[in-house]
């Protein structure tokens, strides 16, 4: 320690030392959210999986009642505004299926990015 720098380099030295502990910091909360990140993506990926298993359900069953009210408009039993009814119904399940595995694929090549893994 040198007086005739009157505690000039003991706050040099207290100013560096702060620096590092922010520095440390920094660095946890950055990986900390690096974890968040990673673990909320396969959060997301568990919960479009259970929801493209849902989805896939219903798709089956509008599609067999479809098929059901087509054999009963071939029979004249049902009006074609009953049977349009059904068609749509199917068809919208079957968007809805689709646009949840795109939806899928999507929040996969983002939980890949949190990992570094995404495509280049």
């Amino acid at each position: 320690y040198d007086i005739w720098y009157w505690g000039k380099n003991k706050n040099k030295y207290e100013r560096a030392k702060n620096e590092t502990v922010k520095v440390k910091e920094d660095e946890k909360n950055y990986l900390n959210n690096i974890e968040l990140s990673v673990r909320n993506g396969y959060l997301e990926l568990l919960r479009i999986e259970q929801t493209i298993a849902a989805k896939e359900k219903l798709v089956a069953s509008a599609k067999e009642n479809f098929e059901i009210e087509r054999e009963r408009m071939v029979n004249a039993l049902i009006t074609s505004t009953d049977f349009l009814q059904a068609e749509n119904r199917y068809r919208k399940a079957e968007i809805d299926y689709n646009n949840m595995k795109i939806d899928y694929y999507v929040t996969y090549e983002k939980y890949l990015d949190s990992l570094g893994r995404g495509r280049k």
